[in-house]
């Protein structure tokens, strides 16, 4: 089941939402040492807490700081980004550079949804 946050990204496929689901120590501690790399950061495994982006929380640091979710919650967006009227934004844009598997999900139910209208 998916489970797509306002940028496309599938949050029940995200390590810190299977560990926070889990309570999973050993996933947390993994997860925030490639993620330590990945992003040049330093996170502990108690920073690897997240109940996905439509969640009230919690949420992983960067996900409750996260540009798209807050511009989206302003938007009062539902789903996803593909239902807004600026889709696709510089932001989102920006963000897909990373993520092209989210971005073509993204196109598609963007598509879609004109397609309805």
């Amino acid at each position: 089941m998916k489970m797509l946050a306002f940028c496309g990204i599938d949050c029940a496929n995200c390590p810190a939402y299977i560990a926070t689901f889990e309570n999973n120590d050993r996933l947390r501690i993994e997860t925030a040492a490639k993620w330590s790399e990945m992003f040049r950061s330093s996170l502990k495994k108690e920073d690897i807490n997240c109940m996905g982006c439509h969640s009230g929380g919690p949420l992983f640091s960067y996900c409750n700081e996260c540009g798209i979710r807050k511009c989206a919650l302003e938007q009062k967006i539902k789903e996803t980004c593909a239902e807004c009227s600026d889709y696709s934004c510089q932001l989102l844009t920006e963000f897909h550079k990373m993520l092209q598997d989210e971005k073509k999900l993204l196109d598609r139910l963007h598509s879609e949804i004109e397609m309805r209208s």
